[in-house]
């Protein structure tokens, strides 16, 4: 399978090293504007295309790669209600997408531990969650993508224990769940969440030792993506119904 890589950051570089060794070919890089033109016949002979790059370009990148014919995997987050557009288009192209906050496998399976312990703790009194993520100096967005996923997910699931709101009125309060950021060194990513009590803390943490195990999921992504249509998770992905 011939791949497009939009940004050349680390997870770009990366995924260059290791796509060859996966079975791919890696047919086009762009890593700036200028090269969209420049490299565009190339750029459409690809199969999939992976785009890294920032949340001020990745809509409008991801926008013009699904309009070429090219199935995306997209990495990059923070670019709001334009994910609802590009799924609009990507269904309406015959094409598929996929734009996750972490493509690690590792990752997906912690986002539904998350999931699973917030239920559990959610019904108990006196217990009140918050969330820690700690990644390189180099990261742009704060908090995390992944972060951001972690608490959404705990927010609806808080939401759904808790039947209406926490008065038991039916005002629907929202339970914020409070975010520590923190940007040192060259880690490439640890995420913990973790339930405080007046007797106990309850803690649950995955941590990344290196970029290969996004790249491997974002590798896998493109195989399964490919020839579908419309939008998908990386829960569709490990979860797909076996026939």
């Amino acid at each position: 399978m011939k791949i497009a890589i939009v940004g050349y950051g680390k997870m770009g570089r990366r995924i260059a090293e290791l796509a060859p060794v996966y079975g791919f070919e890696v047919g086009e890089i762009i890593d700036n504007e200028s090269e969209w033109s420049e490299k565009a016949e190339k750029l459409s002979e690809c199969a999939v295309a992976f785009e890294f790059s920032t949340p001020d370009t990745a809509k409008h990148n991801v926008m013009r790669l699904l309009e070429m014919g090219l199935d995306v995997v997209c990495g990059t987050t923070g670019w709001g209600q334009g994910v609802a557009e590009a799924e609009e288009l990507a269904l309406s192209k015959g094409k598929g997408l996929m734009v996750v906050s972490n493509f690690s496998i590792g990752m997906n399976l912690f986002f539904l531990i998350n999931r699973y312990v917030g239920d559990l703790m959610s019904s108990l009194p006196g217990y009140e969650p918050s969330i820690k993520e700690i990644h390189h100096v180099h990261k742009l967005d704060t908090p995390s993508g992944t972060a951001r996923t972690m608490a959404d997910d705990l927010q609806q699931v808080i939401a759904k224990a808790k039947k209406g709101g926490s008065c038991g009125c039916g005002c629907n309060d929202v339970v914020e769940v409070p975010i520590e950021s923190i940007r040192e060194g060259e880690v490439t990513g640890t995420h913990s969440v973790k339930w405080a009590g007046s007797e106990d803390i309850i803690s649950v943490q995955h941590e990344a030792l290196n970029r290969d195990g996004f790249v491997k999921g974002a590798l896998a992504a493109a195989r399964w993506l490919h020839g579908r249509k419309g939008s998908y998770s990386m829960y569709d992905l490990l979860f797909e119904p076996k026939e």
